[in-house]
């Protein structure tokens, strides 16, 4: 799995664990994109949408790694 899975979507939601958001937040650190662990985790337990233009640059990487 390369990034977070429908957010907000239970169903096809493949809930990743916090080691692989770690991971996954640190692949974004790497392109100079700061997310918090919990931001990560939210978006991905459909509690938060990304809105921001940070939060929003960090999905479309998300999507495309």
């Amino acid at each position: 799995m390369s990034g977070l899975a429908v957010v907000g979507d239970p169903a096809s939601r493949g809930d990743l664990g916090a080691v692989a958001l770690e991971g996954l937040r640190g692949r974004l650190a790497r392109r100079g994109i700061k997310v918090s662990l919990a931001s990560l985790s939210y978006w991905q337990q459909g509690r938060s949408r990304p809105e921001r233009a940070d939060s929003l640059r960090a999905l479309r990487a998300i999507e495309w790694d």
